[in-house]
């Protein structure tokens, strides 16, 4: 492991001041907000081992995290840009680009797409893409709806006595067997697909009898790899992380099964995971469409286990994102789609048929971010995960940012462009990954 730095640096000096700054204005605007102070009190996300500020930055959510209009119908898979090419003449052009993209910058070996950038990238997701497994592709490989043991005899279901140990515990393993974080939930129809494509075709998407509970787990990513977005690094530790999702809701839903009871897990596949993330408990979502966890930021993949098993539920929290990222804006910024809404706010619109209409957020155009993201770079973008200012590493400095951006997020655009004089979220070069000592 490499040897701890003495001092500060010249950046982490004028970092930690501009932070502290920050977050001595922000105490002094929130004692100004009647209700603000107060309601951050205390911790209601000790799940996980977690830094001071995370504790006590988050609060419990007092109103519902989700506004839907009576146009709001649950998402058909069909439509999901991971589908579209199969079906859609229109956007074939995508997948063909993004190849090409990739040969082309493979043959000019440029940073981040030479031979071990691309060996790393080709190992990353075999558990979650291989073994008859798909990331987005219910009831397959790992994520089977029936038990992965073929001699499996279902025992009597366990009688649970103490809901809250019984939750405790459950959360203990889905840690254990990989997750960073994890939460549970009343599993909300809402957001469950109405199909799922496979194949050639719509098929409907019925779960098992009784499932009514959600066990959400959040996958940390490296960040330092997740900073030489958009190359191959990058793109291998997405790939890394579905493979940690893959065993891990495997290894849980086996385990649910051992004591009589029903599982379903699941990647990117059955249901949508951001807003069933949402009401476990788990985070708030942000401009760029995705869930942004208070200790992680944006740098999370999900996984979640559908269940008839009882389990408590967690509420959802909130720690000023939304506010927030409407001043921010870095994400919007600095996407080379132009893919994340600058303007506008929350709508309850979609701007293409990739995104689904009547609840209210800020929608993506995912036509443009794989058209202009994903396809010119031959691998799945992620700039603006990489750029996030929530996209912070643990340390004191980070975690006083982290705590000013929860007292006053109306402070945003003056974090994001502190962090602009920092260079935090400057593309990282891949070669210097390469020779980071452990």
């Amino acid at each position: 492991m490499q040897e701890e730095k003495k001092g500060l640096s010249r950046r982490e000096f004028l970092s930690g001041t501009a932070m502290t700054a920050a977050a001595a204005a922000a105490m002094a605007a929130t004692a100004a907000i009647p209700g603000v102070a107060e309601a951050s009190t205390g911790s209601t996300h000790d799940r996980t081992t977690k830094s001071w500020a995370v504790k006590a930055m988050v609060r419990r959510r007092t109103v519902n995290p989700h506004t839907m209009s009576p146009a709001y119908q649950r998402f058909d898979q069909k439509f999901n840009l991971t589908q579209r090419p199969g079906w859609d003449e229109t956007v074939k052009f995508m997948s063909e680009k993004s190849s090409a993209a990739l040969k082309e910058l493979q043959a000019k070996n440029a940073p981040g797409y030479g031979s071990y950038d691309t060996m790393l990238n080709a190992g990353a997701s075999v558990i979650a893409s291989q073994l008859g497994t798909g990331i987005n592709v219910p009831d397959s490989g790992l994520t089977a709806w029936k038990p992965l043991n073929a001699n499996f005899k279902a025992p009597p279901k366990l009688e649970i006595k103490d809901l809250a140990d019984h939750t405790a515990r459950i959360k203990k393993m889905a840690i254990a067997y990989g997750a960073s974080d994890v939460g549970c939930c009343n599993l909300d129809m809402n957001w469950v697909y109405s199909n799922h494509w496979k194949g050639s075709k719509t098929i409907p998407m019925n779960l098992p009898d009784g499932v009514k509970y959600a066990i959400v787990m959040a996958f940390e990513m490296d960040r330092d790899m997740i900073a030489t977005a958009p190359t191959q690094v990058c793109q291998a530790e997405t790939g890394i992380a579905y493979s940690k999702v893959a065993a891990t809701v495997a290894c849980l839903a086996e385990a649910i099964r051992s004591i009589g009871y029903t599982a379903v897990p699941s990647m990117n596949d059955t249901a949508l995971s951001v807003p069933m993330a949402i009401d476990a408990g788990l985070g708030e979502q942000g401009r760029m469409g995705i869930l942004i966890h208070p200790k992680f930021g944006p740098r999370i993949r999900l996984g979640k286990v559908l269940t008839d098993m009882p389990i408590q539920a967690d509420a959802p929290i909130e720690f000023g994102v939304r506010a927030f990222c409407e001043n921010c804006k870095k994400c919007a910024t600095t996407c080379p789609a132009k893919a994340i809404p600058m303007e506008g706010g929350w709508t309850d619109k979609n701007p293409t048929i990739s995104e689904n209409p009547g609840i209210m957020k800020w929608h993506i155009n995912h036509e443009l971010c794989r058209a202009n993201g994903w396809s010119p770079n031959g691998t799945n973008c992620t700039v603006c995960i990489s750029v996030c200012p929530y996209n912070k590493s643990d340390g004191w400095l980070h975690d006083t940012a982290k705590f000013a951006l929860a007292k006053a997020p109306f402070l945003g655009s003056t974090v994001a462009r502190m962090d602009d004089l920092m260079a935090y979220g400057e593309q990282a070069d891949p070669n210097e990954w390469w020779k980071k000592e452990e």
